[in-house]
């Protein structure tokens, strides 16, 4: 019996289907972790489900994983079984396969349960090259960078082709919590930009008339601005800022030609005279001149810029205001970083952009008093709202 073991198997049939029948699921729980998801793995293969995905904190997928190779039959029981554990979610179900028989397949899918064909059994380099000096690697192949990419795409396909993306929280969600997952999917971006964008701006409507806010205007440099209008233009620059997000990741962000800075109206009359100064040094160190240099902070985020000036307001006295400037014609003098907020911004990436120099006063080209509550204060509800809703 032995010899004929070692005629089959490089190892030890129970070590052998053991090692296998873990190696899968680890690299599919991997490509969802990179695509931006939390993921529970099942690492001691007992009688639960395989994998369970998570956007945040929400359950979104639970998936049975079977890395077989061809001629293995699936028994009823075994069959069953798998359908059972995955019943017992209320989310997506979902079976990853290498090969499997069409009666199998037609009992999952009558069950609700999705089916992702990864049609080859994937094995270490050892096991393979077992199996290919006997000449037995039809659907077999090595894992690697290049069957990694396989399952990848096919991932990719199946959540583009999933009810996760008619999900407005979820999206709205996923934007947000997991570094834009969706912005490097290959889904039709403009349409998903475009769902969640009307769904954010309905919700945080919504959300500023429930908290009881009165004040249905706000000042601006021109007058008086509808508070529908500020809300719609807040949007707009969340999810524009969403879009170039990405290329600050890819490292090739270019600031827009508006940006803002948040401060108090303690301070505004001198802004507008004498326009916006460097503040003492002693906070910010210049990593190209290597010493403490004045400065002026501004960020392309309408929402970030209003945290600050809440931060002003309660410091120095005065309405919390922010402030538009027209930086075009000075961008060879900006400089930028990119940093982590985990605790202050809704969104991942935040750029602080800033000028060593004076920002003429004729660059300013509007401010607002920011209303209450603030559109800082209602995305972070939003975002807590759409991490534990369905």
């Amino acid at each position: 019996m032995t010899e004929d073991f070692e005629r089959r198997y490089p190892i030890k049939r129970t070590r052998y289907t053991q090692s296998v029948g873990k190696l899968l699921p680890h690299r599919i729980s991997q490509i969802f972790q990179e695509l931006g998801f939390k993921t529970w793995i099942n690492s001691g293969q007992g009688n639960d489900i395989d994998i369970k995905v998570f956007i945040g904190d929400k359950l979104i997928i639970v998936a049975e994983i079977l890395n077989w190779s061809v001629g293995s039959m699936l028994s009823e029981k075994r069959k069953n079984s798998i359908i059972d554990n995955l019943s017992k979610y209320d989310c997506i179900k979902l079976l990853i396969y290498t090969v499997l028989d069409d009666n199998s397949l037609k009992d999952f899918r009558r069950n609700g349960i999705s089916l992702i064909e990864i049609g080859y059994q994937l094995l270490p380099k050892k096991f393979f090259d077992f199996f290919s000096m006997t000449i037995r690697i039809k659907s077999r192949r090595v894992d690697s960078k290049e069957t990694k990419g396989d399952m990848e795409s096919k991932i990719e396909d199946f959540l583009s082709s999933s009810e996760i993306i008619d999900n407005d929280n979820l999206v709205i969600c996923s934007l947000f919590q997991n570094k834009m997952l969706f912005l490097f999917l290959p889904f039709k971006k403009e349409i998903i930009m475009r769902k969640a964008q009307k769904r954010f701006e309905y919700l945080l409507d919504i959300l500023f008339i429930s908290q009881g806010s009165k004040k249905l205007e706000i000042k601006t440099m021109c007058g008086k601005m509808n508070i529908n209008r500020y809300l719609r233009k807040i949007v707009k620059n969340i999810f524009d800022c969403l879009i170039t997000n990405r290329e600050t990741y890819l490292g090739n962000f270019i600031p827009p030609d508006r940006l803002y800075h948040g401060t108090t109206s303690k301070f505004l009359c001198k802004i507008v005279r004498e326009g916006l100064i460097p503040s003492s040094p002693g906070q910010y160190w210049d990593e190209d001149k290597h010493k403490w240099v004045k400065r002026v902070d501004l960020t392309d985020n309408i929402y970030a810029a209003e945290y600050f000036a809440i931060i002003a307001a309660n410091r120095f006295g005065g309405n919390p205001i922010i402030i538009e400037v027209d930086v075009n014609g000075l961008k060879d003098k900006l400089k930028v970083r990119s940093w982590y907020l985990p605790t202050r911004c809704v969104i991942d990436f935040f750029k602080e952009i800033y000028f060593t120099r004076v920002i003429p006063s004729k660059r300013i080209k509007n401010w607002y008093f920011i209303p209450s509550p603030s559109a800082y204060e209602l995305v972070n509800l939003i975002i807590n709202y759409s991490r534990f809703s369905s």
